[in-house]
């Protein structure tokens, strides 16, 4: 990938997440990079194509996120955390405007986002859930391909702002995540848990 396209990409990804899609034009991303719009279209065909070659590059690094993350990880809950923390820092930096701009109006990249749950982070959290049972530290009654539906709906509702609206985002996603994480463990995890947070 060029350096212009990597620019501008980046460049309209910081707008997008912190203004919304529709508000941000091709214009207002070349004054941003400091280039003509002649440029853009030298990349892009389109606004929507940019948009989803943005996508694809936040799932593709996400994948190999997910991949090296389960080998630098001590244990199952370690894993899960690390991919909590990575989240949490990503809800700090996208407005809820942008989750819900790119479900109405971009209906396909929508669609790779959903598939990239389905395909990837559901998956993920099943690996995770069978880890732990293998590591002894979660609860061996756990339904964990319901688990996961349910994690990633309340995800969506939060990234879209449809629940207690006008409340930060990634706060709520942490606690969500701290009350699942607890649901997780058994005895001995929630003791590891609790050594984590004397070591912080």
């Amino acid at each position: 990938m060029k350096k212009e396209k990597e620019k501008i990409m980046a460049t309209a990804s910081a707008l997008f997440c912190h203004s919304g899609i529709r508000s941000i034009t091709v214009e207002d991303i070349m004054k941003n990079c400091s280039m003509s719009k002649r440029t853009f279209y030298e990349y892009f065909n389109s606004k929507d194509q940019l948009v989803e070659f943005i996508i694809e590059q936040w799932t593709a690094k996400s994948v190999r996120y997910l991949s090296l993350n389960r080998y630098v990880s001590v244990n199952a809950i370690s894993e899960m955390s690390n991919f909590f923390r990575i989240t949490e820092n990503i809800l700090r930096r996208i407005k809820p405007i942008f989750f819900h701009e790119l479900r109405k109006y971009y209906a396909g990249s929508w669609k790779k986002l959903d598939q990239f749950r389905d395909d990837a982070l559901i998956p993920f959290l099943v690996q995770n859930i069978d880890r732990g049972h293998k590591e002894e530290i979660y609860r061996s009654n756990i339904d964990r391909d319901l688990i996961g539906e349910i994690h990633f709906t309340c995800l969506q509702i939060i990234l879209e702002d449809i629940w207690m609206p006008g409340v930060n985002p990634e706060r709520v996603y942490r606690e969500m995540n701290m009350i699942f994480l607890h649901g997780l463990v058994n005895i001995k995890g929630m003791k590891l848990m609790d050594e984590r947070r004397d070591d912080d």
